[in-house]
């Protein structure tokens, strides 16, 4: 791809990478420049295309910039329906006490991001996050989900240790049967792993601020999934 976007003389080229790859964050809001800590083989390839892009960059002087959106929901997505799903249809259940942190954004504040990649000036060689206003518990994220559904959360919650246990089991079990269970490990990373980031650098030199309020968004992205028959 870099090879191509060479050859037809690319004024900029914009890679979209991943939160991700900073895995489970220790310091919150992490920045831009935290340790890589990829823990799934989607997250160890991104980062493995952000170091390519980069090298590339360093030693070619190929103009690009990488982007790392976080949890992107809205009209379109089909990732954030599961959850949807089960909190609309009252099936969710909290693992834990949901106090592990996460940095949704609306998919039009990403888009309105991407483009100022596209358009700033002089930013070549930098990397991005775009995330949106608000860094919220996973209880007040699916609080806020039920209310966009018109639903209520489940006052109880299960503990995580034998949940632990059981991801790890299930799996093993997928793997097996080649199957997606209803519980895996990477499921369970939703209520332990802290997702939060810093936006500064990128409100700093892109004049980029995310505009669609959390409740809006979610209500927004609730009736798409409803007029398609999803939900």
């Amino acid at each position: 791809m870099i090879i191509s976007a060479v050859r037809a003389n690319v004024k900029r080229f914009i890679h979209v990478s991943t939160v991700g790859v900073l895995g489970s964050v220790g310091a919150v809001p992490a920045k831009e420049d935290a340790p890589l800590q990829p823990r799934n083989i989607y997250e160890r390839t991104k980062a493995e295309a952000e170091g390519v892009v980069t090298t590339a960059g360093r030693e070619r002087g190929f103009p690009a910039v990488i982007v790392r959106p976080a949890w992107v929901y809205g009209p379109g997505d089909r990732r954030t329906l599961k959850l949807f799903r089960a909190i609309c249809h009252g099936r969710f259940i909290m693992a834990g006490r949901g106090q592990a942190l996460q940095h949704p954004v609306h998919v039009d504040d990403v888009v309105r991001g991407l483009i100022l990649c596209g358009s700033v000036a002089g930013i070549e060689g930098e990397i991005f996050t775009l995330a949106g206003a608000d860094i919220l518990p996973v209880r007040d994220l699916c609080q806020a989900i039920a209310r966009a559904c018109g639903s209520e959360l489940p006052r109880f919650n299960l503990p995580l240790r034998p949940l632990r246990v059981a991801a790890a089991l299930a799996g093993l079990l997928g793997r097996v049967l080649r199957r997606e269970l209803p519980l895996d490990e990477r499921k369970l990373e939703f209520f332990v792993n802290n997702r939060a980031y810093s936006i500064e650098k990128a409100r700093a030199l892109l004049k980029y601020n995310p505009v669609v309020p959390l409740d809006e968004g979610l209500a927004d992205t609730a009736d798409w999934y409803r007029k398609e028959g999803w939900m």
